[in-house]
């Protein structure tokens, strides 16, 4: 299926964010384009569609229902190659954009390549109704969705070495050349950590100021809050993905939460995490 006509009535409309996650802006002859290649393609003219949805593209880079379309046009015509190409063009944009996952991986299934099938079918979460569309395409490959994600590689961490600076607070301090620092939290050792939300990482800083990366991952997008419960384990909210991230004391990294819309502020209290989701308005509490 399609992603729908867009009202012409309107300018302009937003589309899924960057990773700034800032909208961006329809251009209003890109949107012909795109209406025009929906009508192509009902009509069965699928090459004036795909034309459609390329000048779509062409006037609007970052136009995610046209990459989509485009997407499933080429997969309708068995041009598997450039349906996957247009998928990856698409999440390289919205990487939650769960549509174009499970096709992505149906589209690899089509293509023969069951391990990246299973790549893109570990991203879906339980919580998305394709879960369970995944959960069919994994059958047909022997296998299943929980046992997909727990046999994906480990985490591309960087390692940690540990500073050899220890010491206590004393007085006031200023931890300075900290671009974009977002969500603290101290250990009980003293050690400092801050969330850097444009860079993606975590920064670790001794009592007397040396800072060292402690966690960089493309797992992170856009990290804000952070908490550390009585164990080490630290938590940090990957605000534009949607989820939250638990770093265990052995640095083991793994996704806590999935479909937590744009969590915020993190607070440990009595075996909970406490989370602020921004995208609904709520406060979650979640048992650890």
């Amino acid at each position: 299926m399609l992603k729908k006509i867009l009202l012409l009535i309107f300018l302009f409309c937003a589309v899924p964010a960057l990773a700034d996650n800032k909208p961006v802006r329809v251009d209003t002859d890109a949107k012909l384009e795109y209406n025009k290649g929906i009508d192509f393609y009902n009509s069965g003219q699928f090459d004036e569609a795909v034309d459609c949805f390329r000048k779509a593209i062409d006037l609007e880079p970052e136009y995610i229902d046209a990459y989509y379309n485009l997407g499933m046009t080429f997969d309708y015509l068995k041009q598997y190659e450039a349906s996957i190409s247009m998928f990856k063009e698409l999440l390289a944009r919205k990487p939650d954009d769960y549509d174009a996952i499970y096709h992505a991986a149906l589209v690899s299934y089509k293509m023969n390549l069951p391990e990246q099938s299973k790549e893109y079918l570990a991203k879906l979460p339980v919580s998305n109704p394709l879960y369970y569309k995944g959960q069919e395409l994994a059958r047909q490959m022997g296998t299943d969705i929980q046992t997909i994600k727990a046999s994906q590689p480990a985490e591309d961490i960087v390692p940690v070495e540990e500073p050899a600076a220890q010491g206590t607070f004393a007085g006031n301090f200023y931890y300075e050349n900290l671009p974009s620092p977002t969500g603290i939290v101290v250990d009980n050792l003293g050690y400092l950590y801050v969330a850097n939300y444009s860079d993606n990482l975590i920064f670790r800083i001794t009592p007397t100021g040396e800072k060292m990366v402690y966690l960089k991952t493309p797992k992170l997008n856009g990290p804000i809050g952070l908490a550390m419960d009585e164990g080490g384990n630290l938590y940090i909210a990957n605000y534009n993905s949607n989820s939250v991230m638990k770093l265990s004391s052995s640095h083991q990294l793994t996704t806590l939460i999935e479909n937590i819309e744009k969590p915020y502020y993190l607070y440990v209290s009595g075996g909970y995490l406490f989370i602020s989701s921004q995208g609904t308005n709520t406060v979650v509490r979640y048992k650890i």
